[in-house]
């Protein structure tokens, strides 16, 4: 990942200088929590979700660079300094990453919620029981011959 800023700094009434940079970055490693609704999950696919948790723990920045300024006397000396500002400028990408994914989402949730809803609503049949939920209904339902629900071994064909 590679980013193209603008910087500038102020000191006092002074200006400071201005320029633009570029940061790149070597990994990058998110954590993203979804809570899902469902009016009833054991009948109905999820209708709705919420992002409850999103941290980025691995934008490192492998190269910083400042330029600008005219001379480039403000870009060298931030250069020089640059070990001081990465952490800062890895939390702010993991704060703009996680706002970007959560805008982004917002904006396609139905088209998730489709996803869902068409991805499990084939599964979400009524049993013959009357039960939904419960995976190892067959298993648990099978009908078994009397040679086989007597202890001896099934006989397969």
């Amino acid at each position: 990942l590679d980013c193209t800023y603008r910087w500038s700094y102020q000191v006092g009434f002074l200006d400071g200088g201005s320029g633009v940079g570029l940061a790149g970055f070597r990994q990058s490693q998110m954590q993203i929590d979804f809570d899902f609704t469902s009016p009833d999950f054991e009948e109905y696919p999820p209708d709705d979700f919420t992002i409850s948790f999103c941290r980025d723990d691995g934008y490192q920045v492998s190269n910083l660079e400042f330029n600008g300024d005219g001379m480039g006397l403000s870009g060298n000396l931030l250069n020089s300094i640059d070990f001081l500002l990465r952490s800062t400028v890895e939390e702010e990408v993991g704060i703009a990453a996680c706002d970007t994914i959560e805008e982004k989402l917002e904006f396609l949730k139905s088209d998730v919620i489709d996803y869902f809803y068409n991805s499990i609503n084939g599964y979400l049949v009524q049993s013959q029981h009357g039960n939904t939920s419960d995976p190892l209904e067959m298993e648990e339902t099978i009908l078994l011959s009397s040679s086989e629900s007597n202890g001896s071994p099934p006989s397969y064909y």
